[in-house]
């Protein structure tokens, strides 16, 4: 038998804080740089559509760095105080004019209730003790205060957690379980994909109110309490288009890498990929087709299906026999029965053609093999081929005269510009006039093409290419000569209709 014996407080305390003095070594100084300019401006834009500061709202920048968000917010009229521990970086913010001041994001000095917003962006990475440091945020806060976080993703190509004074590059499901511990509401996550010199990379952003039941401990109900035995949430998502109510119920896996942030957000109340999503309901109407090329777990299918109601139809093509699965159940679910669904690939030819099933990510299937995207660890370590049926859309011509063809939309992981190729003598003689397709940059190489060249093959066909956005503007001109979007995954429309 052993005896444990805890050391008193104030011994405990002095080990920590020599702890944390020793890590003053890793301490480097953080120059704005183009990139986090971009994303910081992005970020702000997108808070301020969420939640409203009336003028003169007290504002905590966490890890100010020199100064970036600071000047955001003194252009907002704003009252706002940085921190940071860095020496060169409060030098600079001294320079600038902004207030700043040399504090600890785990130890902040200031008086309980004190600010309506805490901004932490690229800054709670660096806590020891992240738990610690939400709960101290939430005590700073004032009743109904808004904390707005920004994290790296572990694994990615950039390996943030090899950072040296990165000590929590943490999963986004232990994120959100701090957070809700800490006494936080979620009111939007948001996933940022993009490319950087050493590949494929990516942030989570969350933003966050503190909630009524006081700090650590309270409850978040971030998803839904419905459970089916095999570990699958039911959500129900309930919606306006064409001035009707709209109600969809989606079984979803919460730990699945698609699905998970997918279930988050319709049981927050928001759409998934919403600025797509608001597109579909604002555009489509009772009667129309939609046609969607890779319907994943049929989330978009059962939306546009909705909206177009009995007398419209939907085409959904999805060559992985799971997906396909959970789609027919999906239809069943909501009583759907205006929906033809084709286990097949979507390219410029028929034929059969190997299909590389993703085991990282169910929306991740394709015609390459997906082993060599960073991100996919399992299907790294063990392939899964199979031969698939493949189709073009010019194949659903005879199949779709009369009708009214108004949105089709592609997401076939790289595939996008071989589909296109293979639709255009359906496209052009039904006269669709949007199209919406997922931009993937690292897939599209796979396969030997790029956004742009999927922009200057829609140019050519007289189709003119907007970047969606779900903050506004909404739709941001993206021609051809435009330089790539900074992100690395993305929505694009092609429209032949003035917007």
């Amino acid at each position: 038998m052993t005896l444990s014996i805890t050391p008193a407080a104030d011994e405990r305390a002095t080990r920590f804080l020599a702890f944390l003095e020793r890590l003053r070594a890793d301490v480097y100084p953080e120059p704005p740089s183009v990139q986090h300019t971009e994303f910081t401006r992005m970020m702000w834009a997108k808070l301020r559509e969420v939640v409203s500061l009336p003028p003169g709202a007290r504002v905590l920048d966490v890890g100010c760095g020199q100064g970036l968000a600071l000047e955001l917010f003194r252009e907002a009229g704003l009252d706002a105080v940085g921190i940071t521990i860095g020496s060169e970086d409060l030098a600079a913010c001294a320079a600038h004019g902004f207030h700043a001041v040399e504090m600890d994001q785990s130890f902040l000095d200031f008086p309980p209730a004190s600010f309506d917003l805490i901004w932490c962006r690229h800054a709670l990475e660096h806590s020891v003790a992240p738990y610690f440091t939400l709960a101290g945020f939430h005590e700073a806060l004032k009743p109904g205060g808004v904390l707005y976080v920004e994290v790296p993703a572990p694994d990615t190509a950039c390996h943030h957690e090899t950072n040296p004074n990165h000590y929590s590059v943490l999963g986004r499901s232990l994120w959100l379980s701090l957070m809700q511990r800490a006494g936080f509401e979620l009111l939007d996550g948001i996933q940022m994909r993009f490319e950087v010199p050493a590949g494929p990379d990516m942030y989570w952003a969350f933003i966050l109110r503190k909630g009524a039941g006081g700090g650590p401990g309270a409850g978040m109900p971030v998803l839904p309490a419905a459970e089916p035995a095999d570990g699958r949430q039911d959500v129900e998502v309930n919606f306006e288009a064409g001035g009707r109510e709209h109600t969809m119920t989606l079984r979803l896996r919460p730990r699945e890498y698609s699905e998970g942030p997918m279930l988050e957000a319709l049981a927050g109340g928001s759409f998934y990929e919403p600025e797509v999503s608001y597109f579909l309901t604002n555009i489509l109407e009772p009667g129309d087709t939609f046609i969607d090329v890779g319907g994943h777990v049929g989330y978009f299918t059962t939306l546009a299906a909705q909206v177009v109601g009995p007398t419209g139809r939907v085409y959904t093509f999805e060559p992985e026999a799971g997906n396909a699965a959970r789609i027919r159940e999906h239809l069943a679910l909501n009583g759907l029965a205006n929906v033809e669904l084709f286990e097949q690939a979507v390219a410029e030819a028929r034929g059969e053609v190997s299909f590389h099933v993703n085991a990282d990510n169910s929306g991740g299937h394709a015609l390459w093999d997906v082993g060599e995207h960073p991100d996919n660890p399992k299907s790294r370590a063990g392939h899964d081929v199979r031969t698939v049926p493949q189709g073009t859309l010019t194949d659903l011509l005879v199949t779709t005269q009369g009708q009214r063809v108004r949105v089709i939309k592609v997401d076939a992981e790289g595939a996008e510009l071989r589909v296109l190729m293979g639709g255009m003598l359906l496209v052009m003689a039904r006269e669709v006039p949007f199209i919406i397709c997922e931009i993937n940059e690292f897939a599209l190489r796979q396969l030997g093409a790029t956004g742009r060249g999927v922009r200057a093959f829609m140019a050519a066909w007289g189709y003119h290419c907007y970047l969606m956005s779900a903050t506004e503007p909404c739709l941001v001109p993206y021609p051809p000569e435009r330089e790539q979007s900074p992100e690395f995954v993305y929505n694009v429309l092609f429209t032949t209709q003035p917007v």
